[in-house]
């Protein structure tokens, strides 16, 4: 298996050089991150809407 890079479409990914996860083999790797809304607004709240999401 090899190597995957997952992106979120954040226009900051190509620019940082950043990637939400990688996938290699069996291991996910998962980068921080927040919810930030793309309109700045507040997040959903709880983990599971703002997974959701």
């Amino acid at each position: 298996m090899r190597r995957r890079l997952v992106a979120s479409g954040s226009p900051y990914e190509p620019v940082i050089g950043f990637s939400r996860a990688v996938v290699d083999g069996h291991h996910v790797a998962v980068s921080g991150t927040a919810p930030i809304a793309a309109d700045g607004g507040d997040p959903p709240a709880g983990a599971y809407a703002q997974a959701k999401r």
